[in-house]
């Protein structure tokens, strides 16, 4: 069974909204979904109660329990589909609230990307969008989307000027197509609770007679249309003992516009002696939203307020227990009976409602649809884009009015009033041609959309790489808490010399990693090529290149000993010589997991970071715990080494049975001699962007390790271990994008979404975090090492900054070395070296020197991004390998 989840503003009480989610119901149930049978899962502002009034499954829209239902909803749907509604547009409010509704956007659809879910957009409309950051925003959420189907031909066009790549298509607002039957007990739109029986009226019409089962007693005589009634051209029923306008205000009106307003109304009750019935589309959810206080204050300010009427469709809360009998009969609206129970009212009866009025006067865009849908004149009060876009696709342009036209003498509203009161026949005839187009093309999209559902699932970055990503974020923390119980236990002197081992141990990955690049990169290639001899000659290859390096590394930790302790102001050599032992196996390990990421193995690749971990905190603390020290916690270090190299032992698919490779003794067939070259060509940027890492990385730690005292020193260390949780939580962003960019690159198909949605991903963790560190500093500081260390809490907010302009550099720099083009490295290596020159010299306070990382890390991102720039337009790559073109 296929499984869709739909996501839009559901659960807030909407007759728009409500009616929205009706038709992808419809569209995704039997008989309308010939592709068998689906699961549909909404978001909904109350979950439980969409879930009782739609029967469908639900999950929460914002904060709740559980926080992950809506990404776990996304990983085990087949289709995410964002269902109708203003989807990218600047909301009302301030910026920040603006802000945090586009991150809310980008998370979603950059998790459905990473799992390689199908998302559409359908229905939706675009703007407004005044501002070019949130034009860019939106950029970037339109190409993260698979197809986008909008409601009006402006929103297509906006969509081409903001750089969308992804699909277009126009197609009219989903509600047209809404279907309704007649249940025994009312109005009744067919497909809610029972997922579409298929047993009810097909078109889109309102049944033309009550029920039988309806109040016959106290007949409303606005939905009784007369017998002689065109129904192909519906035409004003002068039959009607009290002919009425349904007019829909909005919560947003000023008290100056709703004065015009009810005036307006004045002149209909005056003019043509109609009835007002104010119809409130949202009420109950929350107060600043609600229309309902608005239509009661017009009610109040109309002279003839006699002849007005606030409905509010089977409102539990307009509604008396018992209606008497004398209201009933003398009440000259519409009745209520919607089964469904809708605390706003169904919109089944709603449009019943409207069906029979002369005229509509709306400030609500689904007000105006319910009308054209029933071929009823209307005038709308615009207040934002999607209403006058939506009057242009009818050809009604004429008659709408902005709000900032809505003045106290109601003048412009009454002129526009009175001519299409004059000309609604006419109006009739055009809107029911128009209508009958509008549902055509928007049958075809939703026929579009549900061929994705019979298209096979495809594993995608959060399929294959879920586990590596989740696990990578155990692992770090699992490191996080070796470094916090060991700054609380051995306090700030101690602790800063296990910071200075892991510091020297993070300087030498620039070895292991440019090991495990070349061999992921070259991994992938021969994935790509089909040649997996080649793929078990490059392990053996850099596996013996592994072994002697680290041997090397050996001597010189070992041998060099005396010269480290007295360089770095420590206690003992034999910290440097139980690192230096482990030091062989560390990079034949790197090795070993360059050749899983290169096959994006990544289940195994996180089993050996689990191991690193555990090995690391189970056999240090015990150690520590012990009595040993410092050497305690080296000696774990040294063994999670070993744990590693075990775990990433395994034959790699190509090697012949009982010769893995890495070993010294291991003789590996020969790697032919083109693919050596590349690979030692490849590995001078390689070393190069790594060495610059390693500099930004670890170079301030050594430097204030050298010049500071002890003290500071461990405090210091502390500082940076909580500002780095920016890069280790981003981190797996770019270990699992790397091979896919790779491949990518070999096939000569298009990568550059990757750089895009690497970026947001990290900006977005980062951005929280950053927060964090800025809101809550000394909370932070004295819950992970305790009171000693509080001195170092002003600082944390301006270091996460700094490593968060280092990890988003660091993400531009992967992808372009992913893809063949070198000069980002060189330009972290320059950028290395004058970091390390900068605080040599500028480090008189801690402050002195994180500002001077800020500042270098911001410069060194806007550096890397104009040369990105420079190589996508000047040589047209990433965008579909290295030859220029648009997809």
């Amino acid at each position: 069974m296929k499984q869709i989840f739909i996501l839009g503003a559901y659960g807030q009480n909407n007759l728009g909204d409500d009616a929205l989610l009706q038709v992808f119901i419809q569209q995704f149930s039997r008989p309308a979904n010939p592709f068998g049978d689906t699961k549909l899962i909404v978001n909904s502002a109350r979950p439980a109660e969409t879930a009782q009034k739609f029967g469908v499954k639900t999950v929460v829209t914002y904060l709740g329990w559980p926080r992950f239902s809506r990404l776990r909803a996304i990983v085990g749907s087949d289709l995410i589909v964002f269902g109708g509604g203003s989807l990218l547009k600047e909301t009302e409010g301030h910026f920040l609230g603006q802000f945090l509704y586009f991150m809310r956007l980008l998370v979603l659809l950059v998790c459905a990307k990473l799992a390689n879910r199908p998302v559409v957009m359908v229905g939706v409309g675009i703007g407004p969008l005044n501002r070019p950051f949130f034009r860019k925003l939106s950029s970037l959420a339109a190409n993260l989307a698979s197809a986008i189907y909008v409601r009006d031909t402006e929103s297509v066009i906006l969509l081409k000027q903001i750089g969308t790549r992804t699909t277009i298509q126009l197609m009219a607002d989903p509600v047209f197509l809404l279907r309704c039957q007649v249940s025994g007990d009312g109005y009744r739109v067919s497909g809610i609770g029972d997922q579409g029986s298929g047993d009810g009226d097909q078109g889109s019409g309102i049944p033309p007679t009550p029920s039988a089962g309806r109040d016959t007693q106290h007949p409303t005589p606005f939905l009784t249309p007369s017998a002689d009634r065109d129904t192909r051209y519906p035409t004003p029923n002068t039959q009607h003992p009290t002919p009425y306008v349904v007019a829909i205000p909005r919560y947003s009106l000023t008290a100056k516009q709703q004065t015009a307003f009810a005036k307006a109304c004045d002149f209909l009750v005056e003019k043509y002696k109609v009835k007002i019935l104010l119809l409130p589309f949202q009420t109950g959810y929350r107060a600043k939203f609600d229309d309902l206080p608005i239509a009661k204050n017009i009610k109040e300010q109309m002279q003839h307020s006699a002849a007005a009427e606030v409905w509010v469709s089977n409102s539990p809360a307009e509604r008396p227990a018992e209606r008497p009998a004398e209201r009933a009969s003398s009440r000259s609206g519409p009745s209520t009976g919607c089964s469904t129970g809708c605390s706003t009212g169904c919109s089944a009866e709603v449009i019943a409602v409207i069906a029979e009025a002369e005229l509509v006067l709306s400030t609500r865009l689904h007000g105006l649809i319910f009308a054209a849908s029933k071929s009823v004149p209307a005038v709308a009060i615009s207040y934002e884009v999607k209403v006058q876009n939506f009057m242009a696709d009818l050809g009604q342009e004429s008659y709408s009015l902005s709000l900032s036209d809505l003045g106290e003498t109601s003048e412009k509203l009454t002129q526009m009033l009175d001519q299409v009161w004059q000309n609604r026949s006419e109006i009739r005839h055009h809107l029911h041609q128009r209508v009958n187009t509008f549902q055509t093309i928007t049958q075809a999209s939703f026929e579009a959309v549900r061929e994705r559902l019979n298209q096979p699932s495809k594993t995608g970055l959060l399929t294959t790489g879920l586990w590596l990503f989740f696990s990578i974020t155990i692992v770090n923390a699992g490191n996080y808490l070796f470094n916090l119980i060991l700054g609380r236990w051995l306090g700030p002197a101690a602790f800063a010399e296990i910071s200075l081992i892991i510091t020297l141990l993070l300087a030498i990955t620039f070895i292991t990693s440019t090991l495990q690049t070349v061999a992921a990169k070259f991994g992938a290639i021969a994935v790509v090529e089909g040649d997996l001899s080649k793929l078990a000659n490059l392990h053996g290859w850099l596996g013996k290149w592994s072994w002697i390096l680290g041997v090397a590394l050996l001597l010189l930790f070992v041998g060099g000993s005396p010269l480290w302790m007295e360089f770095f102001q420590t206690t003992s050599v034999w910290p440097f010589i139980l690192l230096g032992v482990g030091l062989p196996i560390y990079l034949a390990q790197g090795v070993n997991r360059g050749i899983l990421q290169g096959q994006t193995r990544f289940g195994l690749l996180a089993l050996s970071y689990h191991a690193e971990m555990w090995t690391r905190l189970g056999a240090a603390l015990l150690l520590v715990a012990l009595g040993w020290g410092v050497g305690g916690a080296v000696v774990g270090i040294t063994l999670s080494f070993l744990a590693t190299w075990l775990v990433t032992q395994r034959r790699p698919a190509g090697r012949p049975a009982g010769r893995p490779a890495g070993r010294p003794a291991d003789r590996p067939a020969e790697l032919d001699s083109y693919t050596r070259r590349k690979a030692l060509k490849y590995v001078g940027p390689v070393v190069a962007g790594l060495i610059g890492q390693v500099i930004i990385s670890n170079s301030d730690i050594l430097i204030v390790k050298h010049f500071f005292d002890a003290e500071s020193a461990g405090r210091y260390a502390a500082l940076a271990l909580i500002g780095r949780i920016v890069f280790f939580a981003t981190w797996s962003v770019v270990t699992t994008s790397f091979p896919l960019v790779a491949q990518k690159e070999q096939k000569g198909e298009s990568h550059r979404h990757f750089l895009l949605l690497s970026l947001g991903v990290v900006g977005i963790i980062s951005a929280f975090i950053i927060v964090a560190t800025l809101l809550l500093p000394q909370l932070i500081v004295e819950t992970l090492f305790g009171k000693e260390y509080l001195s170092i809490a002003p600082l944390l907010g301006l270091y996460a900054v700094a490593t968060a302009l280092y990890a988003l550099a660091n993400v531009v720099i992967s992808y372009w070395l992913s893809a063949n083009r070198y000069t980002g490295t060189l330009l972290v290596a320059l950028a290395g070296i004058i970091q390390v020159v900068a605080l040599w010299f500028i480090h008189f306070s801690l402050e002195e020197v994180v500002m001077v990382q800020v500042y270098l890390m911001a410069g060194l991102f806007v550096v890397l991004l104009i040369w990105d720039q420079w190589l996508t337009r000047s040589r047209g790559l990433g965008v579909k390998g290295q030859v220029s073109g648009v997809r």
